[in-house]
Order: structure tokens, then sequence, then C-alpha cells
């Protein structure tokens, strides 16, 4: 006897919660297996590997049909490149290959848990401020929480911005550069991880020093052009109550960060913050609410981490393309047409790179390939990582197919030219403040070599 349509469909629906709950397992598991390993090298790096693309495998489902197609373009790519590579003497090794940006997203999954301890819940926040100084105060705390959470504090805030303000763009434009400017210098974005990723050398603390200045940049550029809007939509704009004694919880992250690299220095800067964001999200959730933290903690992992389906899609075979690509650059690195690296040089890749980003390709495919393209240069590595951070920061804000665009334009209706009307002179502008930026600490780097 059959089974009724109804019956079936909830089977189905069953059978797909399950397989997705099992790859918000696999991927706890990559973390915690990534960190471990970056502690202890006994811990065999094909575990956290192998946890990454079993997690893809089921999640697989969840992706839309285009971040499949660009899944396969960046996969295909990679393996023929390293193919390639290999067939011309390059000794294959296939856990570089498919690993080269577990760190990354053991990062994504370890400050995903943040949100759990962060921002107050719906029904707990104060009133709302009004007029030109809430929208001021709004900018800077959505920035500040945004470095640390990522979505998820743009979300919580636009959510409620929306259902008080009827101006969309004065909204939502604003918030959109708010939290794509923490990519100039948050250690908690994967613009970050990216950054030391492709530049290894890198420091943070210079990273960070270096994009708190375009960060505030940005921030000031959107008040000013904001604020000149007519005196009538002020008296009317609702911004959202954050509290900045929360702020103790980043300070407190930096900090930790701080200590654990002097503790273990050989260990990357990615994999400290992912093994604290998880550590101190479970410390700080049983503390405050221990009869509900449990279930708290695996509904983000059989609910929350399912819904990175596409940043873990992107991400792995990103990582593939950009380590094929990498072996190949190194059989034809004296055919390579870059034989030196200069401040023009890296301004054309900025410009070029941008552009990428509003014709669709993600930053962290155009930094992966420029990365390994500029390895062999001797480029500094403050210098390069600051170059990628402004890639993301901007490209992030203008392009429509970005993953924050995309989530804004499917809950909120926007339309892919509103958002590019919408940040058309912010790109430009920010370009403009960051040429002077980067000539200056393009001089440091030559005056320091």
């Amino acid at each position: 006897m059959e089974a009724s349509p109804g019956v079936a469909e909830h089977r189905t629906g069953a059978y797909s919660e399950m397989m997705a709950g099992l790859g918000g397992w696999c991927l706890l598991g990559l973390a915690c297996l990534a960190v471990a390993h970056a502690v202890l090298p006994a811990v065999p790096l094909w575990m956290p590997v192998s946890l990454g693309w079993v997690a893809l495998i089921l999640l697989a489902p969840r992706l839309c049909s285009l971040q499949g197609l660009q899944f396969l373009i960046l996969l295909i790519g990679g393996c023929l490149a390293g193919g390639i590579a290999w067939h011309r003497g390059q000794s294959p090794d296939i856990i570089r290959l498919l690993g080269a940006n577990t760190g990354l997203v053991a990062l994504l999954v370890g400050v995903s848990f943040l949100r759990l301890v962060s921002l107050p819940r719906e029904g707990h926040e104060a009133a709302a401020p009004v007029g030109r100084r809430a929208f001021a105060q709004t900018l800077l705390g959505t920035h500040l929480f945004s470095a640390v959470i990522n979505l998820s504090a743009l979300f919580i805030v636009a959510d409620r911005l929306m259902r008080q303000n009827q101006d969309r763009k004065i909204v939502l434009a604003p918030l959109a550069r708010a939290f794509s400017a923490a990519a100039f210098w948050s250690p908690f974005f994967a613009a970050m991880g990216v950054a030391l990723t492709y530049a290894p050398d890198a420091h943070v603390g210079v990273l960070i020093a270096q994009g708190i200045p375009l960060a505030i940049i940005s921030l000031g550029w959107t008040y000013w052009q904001f604020s000149r809007t007519a005196p009538e939509v002020w008296e009317e704009y609702r911004g959202y109550p954050l509290r900045y004694e929360a702020l103790w919880l980043p300070i407190l992250l930096v900090i930790g960060v701080v200590l654990l690299h002097l503790v273990f220095p050989a260990v990357s800067i990615i994999l400290l913050v992912a093994g604290l964001a998880l550590f101190m999200s479970a410390i700080m959730l049983w503390f405050r609410q221990p009869g509900m933290a449990m279930a708290e903690w695996t509904g983000h992992v059989t609910r929350g981490l399912p819904r990175m389906s596409g940043e873990l899609a992107l991400f792995l075979a990103a990582g593939v393309f950009a380590t094929g690509l990498g072996q190949l650059f190194e059989v034809y690195a004296s055919s390579l047409l870059l034989s030196a690296f200069s401040l023009w040089v890296a301004l054309l890749l900025l410009a070029v790179m941008v552009a990428l980003a509003v014709l669709g390709v993600h930053p962290v495919i155009s930094i992966s390939v420029a990365g390994v393209w500029l390895a062999s240069l001797h480029v500094d590595s403050n210098f390069l990582g600051t170059l990628f951070l402004c890639v993301w920061a901007v490209g992030v804000a203008s392009a429509p197919l970005s993953g924050m665009n995309l989530a804004l334009a499917s809950r909120y209706g926007i339309r892919a030219g509103s958002i590019l009307r919408w940040q058309g002179s912010y790109v430009a502008f920010m370009l403009l403040a960051i040429v002077p930026l980067l000539g200056f600490y393009y001089w440091i780097w030559e005056v320091s070599a």
C-alpha cells in the first residue's frame, strides 16, 4: 500500500532535515579537528578535510543553481590546472588540493556561534532613538557588532528598522556599508581569513591597524552623504537601540586572540579565532541559561550551520581552484607576464578585482588567484593583505551577487539595479580614498625593505 502524498512529503522533509543536521555536525567536527590539528599535529589533517567534503555532499541539495554552477566551474578548473601541473612534474598532494581553505571554513563555523551570545533577543530591546544622532549610533553599532557576528547583526538591525521606517534606501544602504566596512579590519570576518591565507606572513595586528582608518573613512562618508537628506526624513527616522556595554564581548575576544597568539605563535590566527569563538560561546551560553544551553547549541548545529551551504561550497571550490592554479604557476613561473610588483600594479589589481566583484565574481575567487600569482614576487605580506581586505570590503558592498546583497535583496525585495545605484558613489569615493592610503603603506614597505 503506497503512502499518501502528504506522508511522502513529510518523510522527504524529515529526511532532508536529518541530512542537514548531519551536515551541521560534520561542520562542527571540521572546526574542532582543524583547531586540534593546528595545536597537536598528531591529529591528521585529512580528518577535518574529509568532514568538510562530507558536509558539502550532505548539504548539496540546499545549493541554488547559480551556486552549484559556480562550484563546478571552480572545482573542474582547479582539478584541470592541478592535473596539468602534476603531468609536468609537480608532486600530487590531494589533501593540499582539497583542504586549502579548511581553516577558513573552520573560522566561519566558529564565528557563527557568537550570534548565540552577542545581540539582545527579539523583544528585549530598549525604545528606538530618533533622528540624525540615532542614525550615527545605528551605523557605528551595526559596524562594531557585524565585525564580530557578521550577517546576523546586519539582519537583526535591518529587520527592526524596516518595520519602523518606510525609506528602504536610507535603512539598507548605510547598513550594508557598515557591515562590509568591517572587512577592512575585523579578525572575525572571512575577509581577514582570506587575506591571511593568501598573504600568509602578514601580521593580524598590522592589518587591523591599517584597516581601521579605512573603516572610519567609510562610516564618515556614509554619515555625511545621508545626513544631507531632507530634515523631515530625520524627524521620522527610528534607529536601533544598540547596547554599547555589550562591546565587552568583542574586546574580550580580541584580547583572547592576542594572548593565545603569544602562547601558540605557530598556530594560524584563523584557527585561534575559530577555537576561541567556539569555546567562549559555549561557556557564555551555559552561564547565561544553563537549562537551555544544550538545546540552543545543538539547535544552531543542526539548523544554523546548514545555512552555510553556499559559503561552504564556494570556499572549498575556491581552495581547489587556487591550489591547482598555484601549482600550475609554479610550473610556468618563468613565462609569467608579471616579473615585478609596483604600486601601479597594486592599484590596477584593486580596480580590476572590484570590477569583477560588481560583475558577479566573488572576491574570494579573485583574491585567491591574485594571491598565488603574486606569491613568487616577494610582495610585503602586510601590504598585500591590506590590498585584499580593501578588495573584499568595497567589492562586497557593491556586488549584486555577494552573499550580503543577495540576502538583502531576497529578504526585503530589492533589485540588483537598486543596489548598484545606491552604492555607486560610495564605491567611487572609497576607491579614491584607498589610493593614497595604499600609496602610504607601499612607501612604508619600500622604506623598511
